[in-house]
């Protein structure tokens, strides 16, 4: 088990005690901390988080923020299996090189 980011911590403390953020959206940057005001974690592809690490995102919109230049599908593929079975209300890829983005999970708020 990879130690968590401290943003991942604090986002846990405060889901334990019934709160979850204003929006409901996490940011999540991979090798790079995201600059997005709100609840952001930056998360180092050479220690990936296990699925029970992740458990904060449930019921949360998740952006994961990527270098499509630097970062290995193979961390991508394990990061989104691991963020799909937390079970987040949706789940997008941002690529910022390529300028691509992919909707893996659609979230829907009635």
């Amino acid at each position: 088990m990879a130690s968590q980011p401290s943003n991942l911590v604090e986002l846990a403390r405060l889901r334990e005690r019934g709160c979850m953020p204003a929006n409901r959206t996490v940011w999540i940057g991979v090798d790079r901390a995201p600059a997005k005001r709100g609840p952001s974690i930056c998360i180092q592809s050479r220690a990936l988080p296990d699925v029970a690490d992740l458990w904060p995102v449930v019921g949360l919109d998740t952006i994961v923020l990527f270098d499509g230049f630097l970062t290995p599908y193979q961390v991508l593929w394990r990061l989104c299996g691991a963020l799909l079975q937390a079970r987040p209300n949706s789940l997008l890829l941002v690529d910022r090189d390529y300028k691509r983005t992919a909707i893996l999970k659609r979230g829907y708020r009635g």
